[in-house]
């Protein structure tokens, strides 16, 4: 079961890069929908994984990592998120998957941090909160758009922090196992 829902949330992506590139209110809204639920989702599979103490499922992360990476990048391709920030995201990922590797490699164990699930969840919201505002942009009365963008600058100055934060913790604990 948590596998299925894992594959379900990768299987949605297309459907909601589909729904953005219509750019319409209904469609943007459908958006916002969908990518809503499959985080209730989400989050429900989660606490209920920690209550009952069961491991996550080995897709779980990769899920949650292949839609912020998939709905980031397309953002980013239609210039409605930054290029530097999505590199520097990048950047993150690909240096700590190299110190993962490495550190599998050299038989050392290093356990991810509370900091890298809320990276993950503020990309989430950083989507969330560009689309939200998308969808607002068609209305005639531009309530909380100016709540969603300060909204998403905070998210995309912690996301930033505990980005580096994370890289640094990595390389310390590998260069100090490694020893």
């Amino acid at each position: 079961m948590r596998n299925f829902l894992a594959i379900v949330h990768i299987g949605i992506i297309p459907i909601i890069i589909y729904l953005i590139s219509k750019h319409t209110q209904e469609s943007i809204f459908t958006a916002v929908t969908l990518l809503s639920i499959s985080l209730i989702i989400s989050s429900l599979e989660w606490l209920y994984l920690e209550k009952k103490r069961h491991k996550e499922s080995f897709l779980r992360p990769f899920a949650d990592k292949v839609t912020v990476l998939s709905l980031l990048t397309y953002l980013t391709l239609t210039r409605m998120f930054s290029g530097l920030i999505m590199s520097i995201f990048i950047f993150r990922d690909l240096i700590v998957g190299w110190i993962r590797i490495r550190s599998a490699r050299d038989n050392i164990t290093i356990h991810g941090r509370w900091y890298g699930k809320i990276v993950t969840s503020c990309e989430l919201g950083i989507i969330l909160s560009i689309l939200i505002k998308s969808f607002l942009d068609y209305r005639t009365i531009n309530l909380g758009i100016n709540t969603f963008k300060l909204a998403q600058l905070i998210l995309i100055s912690l996301a930033l922090i505990l980005s580096v934060i994370s890289i640094i913790h990595y390389l310390l604990v590998y260069s100090q196992k490694l020893h």
